[in-house]
């Protein structure tokens, strides 16, 4: 049974990762943290488990073999490294870090440690996504030439309210980019990106972004997130290939293959879920069965660094207007 600490007590904690490890056959909620103590005691009542009033005291209680990290990215570097040397496996919500440097930071000394560091890209574990995947592999619609995916959410952020980690890119925009590398399996290799602000043009803090994004293997695709979508929750992803297209969350279903140019056939897969449904995936316990069995984990790392080469990329393309290689490619 695996002793989990959840640090952050904020609103993903609340909804997914709690619920999970107290759901869980193979773990257990052993304690809780949060900078505003009285919220921790709340949540440590409701689900008797133990109140940590520091980090320092988690970091060097021995019980503790784990910890899911649910706060800011400012402080996910930091937290991690110290849970990581004092002998802690980590999740941490995504996005990873701050910057490429920082999550550098993280993934070196996971290797150094040897405790397993992963990060809660869960969007991978959506069914359609999954389906899209299974498919692209196979070639059902031949080589991908290019895509388009977009993913909007209304939670619209309040200037001078919300903390600037809150923006379009890093908080939406990091799914995408990790999904669209974990579908694909090419990496993205340059990008040019306009980030701004549509409800307070003077905020430094984007609430949308559109980008363009070259992968290996030739493929170029376009990225549209935001945080204005004050509908429904926009999630729609098309992969255009050579022999026809996939598209995710359309009007028809989940999934949907149309095949061929004069002669279309479609194929819908209706037990996948609609747009409007948002899944509760299992990313948790992937993570505690991946400590307990020592297996490769679901999102590792080297992963999450990945992400954070493409959204430094991204963000020095809109500062700059220019075309910017990620990493060293």
């Amino acid at each position: 049974m695996l002793n989990i600490v959840v640090i952050g007590t904020g609103s993903i904690a609340l909804s997914r990762h709690i619920p999970c490890v107290v759901e869980s056959e193979n773990a257990h909620l052993y304690g809780v943290y949060n900078r505003t103590i009285e919220k921790a005691k709340t949540i440590a009542e409701q689900y008797h488990c133990k109140l940590y009033e520091s980090l320092q005291e988690i970091y060097e209680d021995e019980h503790v073999d784990a910890v899911i990290i649910c706060t800011p990215p400012d402080s996910h570097c930091e937290i991690t490294v110290a849970a990581l040397e004092h002998q802690k496996h980590v999740l941490v919500e995504k996005p990873m870090s701050e910057t490429a440097e920082e999550a550098a930071l993280m993934v070196e000394t996971a290797k150094k440690t040897g405790y397993k560091l992963m990060i809660s890209h869960n969007q991978r574990l959506y069914r359609p996504h999954q389906k899209a995947k299974e498919l692209i592999e196979r070639g059902e619609i031949g080589d991908i030439l290019t895509y388009r995916t977009l993913l909007g959410n209304p939670t619209r952020p309040e200037p001078g309210i919300e903390e600037e980690w809150k923006n379009a890119i890093g908080e939406v925009g990091s799914h995408r980019i990790d999904l669209m590398r974990y579908i694909l399996g090419e990496e993205i290799t340059e990008v040019f990106g306009h980030l701004f602000n549509v409800f307070n043009p003077g905020e430094t803090m984007d609430d949308n972004g559109i980008v363009i994004l070259k992968h290996t293997n030739n493929i170029t695709g376009t990225l549209i997130t935001s945080r204005t979508s004050l509908g429904e929750s926009d999630r729609m992803t098309i992969f255009y290939g050579t022999k026809g297209t996939i598209t995710l969350y359309g009007e028809s279903s989940a999934v949907a293959v149309e095949l061929g140019t004069k002669e279309k056939t479609v194929v819908n897969y209706p037990d996948l879920l609609p747009q409007s449904v948002v899944e509760v995936t299992d990313i948790v316990e992937r993570f505690i069965t991946a400590v307990i069995n020592d297996s490769e984990l679901l999102v590792p790392a080297e992963d999450g660094y990945e992400v954070m080469l493409v959204l430094d990329a991204v963000r020095e393309s809109s500062q700059t207007g220019r075309w910017v290689k990620v990493g060293e490619r």
